[in-house]
């Protein structure tokens, strides 16, 4: 289901699944691989990859573990997850963007609709998702990282929350230098033998700046 959280990762090999101790699987390979087997994994369309090189094996995709597993996998997720941004706040960042920032996010936001498409078209998500990656040259955790921004967005305002974070404005060093002396003096009025509060401080800088 398009918008449906993701965890970090997606793929999985036998051994990894057992170092990681997840609830709903065994804790050695042997066992998963007695689990995979039962279950029919292998036999999953596009829920499968090989290791490359010689000693093959496969990779599992996260999306045909147990119930049990996947919750614990994104349980881990919500714990990385920033708070989001209110509607109007996304909104005011998105009309600040430039151009070239605007045009990317309507890009990822015809990629999710296109996801959706194939997926109610009878292809499986996983399909969907690494068809559209590879058509815009990215990787499908990248686009997987996308649809979990706008999971629970309403549809109108997903393409606020698709666009690019902008990047943070650093202060520049000639800036810095400009506050160097006022604080300088906050300093030294703080460590005054009088020991002032830093508010008492902090005022008395206001005022000599003035």
């Amino acid at each position: 289901m398009t918008g449906t959280p993701t965890p970090e990762r997606v793929w999985w090999s036998a051994k990894d699944l057992a170092s990681a101790k997840l609830p709903g699987l065994p804790g050695t390979v042997r066992g998963v691989n007695l689990v995979a087997e039962r279950k029919g994994w292998a036999k999953q369309p596009n829920a499968i990859k090989h290791r490359p090189g010689r000693s093959g094996g496969l990779f599992y995709h996260w999306s045909i573990l147990p119930l049990k597993t996947r919750l614990r996998l994104l349980k881990d997720l919500e714990k990385q997850e920033p708070q989001r941004l209110e509607r109007g706040e996304a909104w005011a960042i998105y009309e600040g963007l430039s151009q070239k920032a605007k045009t990317e996010a309507i890009t990822r936001q015809d990629a999710l609709h296109k996801i959706g498409v194939m997926h109610r078209s009878g292809s499986t998500h996983v399909h969907a998702v690494e068809t559209v990656a590879v058509a815009l040259g990215v990787s499908p955790r990248t686009v997987y990282n996308w649809l979990a921004v706008v999971e629970g967005v309403a549809q109108e305002d997903r393409l606020a929350y698709l666009a690019p974070k902008p990047p943070k404005k650093r202060t520049r060093r000639e800036d810095r230098a400009k506050f160097k002396p006022s604080m300088d003096w906050l300093q030294s009025a703080y460590l005054l033998l009088e020991q002032p509060t830093f508010a008492q401080s902090y005022r008395a800088a206001v005022k000599h700046a003035q």
